[in-house]
């Protein structure tokens, strides 16, 4: 079994490090670790472990799952750079996965449509089971051979919307779920990020920095359900 994982950094440097550390301390251990740096304006210094992209423009949030098709191997973690997990999340994502051939997220959006709001299981909402959701982000895990499901149409929108379209894909092309693996309030050695509300409500956050962004990601609902996509709620 080889495990590849794929962090982004952009202007966090002082989560880098706890980071890097929650993934070197997991009980299933990543074989290489990938950070693509994302034209920040920030000085990192990275472990010598690590294989470091440095891009000279900023490719928004596509460009790590662009190159993880390029890696030999059975598995892929995909990390935000504010995503700080439990020391058995590779552990419990990588059986999830195995149980239920799906894709893995650390939190969750259950689409309520008419309404234009959506239930959010995962950290935010701890939970003892796994459950299904029609997308969801701040981490990923997958079979590597699921992640060309993603690529099967090109983006419909490159500065955001980069989780409906591994989620709503591989549901479309591959029939693979995603599921938010388990948050139990009393064992958070498994859950997938400790400190989301903190460190994702920081001034540097997407959804507090864009002010479109909520409405750019209802707009692209919109267009995946025109294409055929069927929300969880209505299946």
């Amino acid at each position: 079994m080889k495990i590849v994982t794929i962090l982004q950094t952009y202007k966090r440097p002082n989560y880098f490090l706890e980071q890097y550390n929650s993934i070197k301390n997991q009980t299933i251990k990543s074989d290489k670790i990938i950070v693509v740096e994302n034209n920040g304006g920030c000085e990192f210094n990275y472990p010598d472990d690590i294989e470091v992209i440095k891009s000279s423009v900023n490719r928004k949030y596509h460009l790590r799952f662009a190159i993880g098709l390029l890696e030999d191997c059975d598995y892929l973690f995909f990390y935000d750079d504010d995503t700080i997990s439990g020391s058995r999340f590779y552990e419990t994502a990588i059986n999830l996965i195995n149980k239920e051939n799906c894709l893995v997220v650390g939190n969750g959006r259950i689409i309520h449509l008419e309404k234009r709001t959506w239930d959010c299981p995962g950290w935010g909402n701890p939970s003892e089971k796994e459950q299904e959701v029609d997308f969801g982000g701040h981490c990923w895990v997958c079979k590597a051979e699921h992640l060309k499901y993603m690529w099967f149409e090109k983006p419909k929108l490159y500065t955001n919307c980069e989780d409906m379209q591994f989620s709503f894909n591989c549901f479309r092309f591959g029939k693979i779920k995603t599921l938010v693996s388990p948050h139990p309030i009393d064992n958070k050695e498994i859950w997938s990020s400790l400190k989301g509300t903190i460190y994702g409500s920081d001034k540097v956050a997407s959804w507090i920095c864009n002010k479109t962004h909520f409405q750019d990601r209802w707009n692209i609902i919109d267009e995946y359900i025109k294409d055929g996509y069927i929300p969880l709620i209505k299946r």
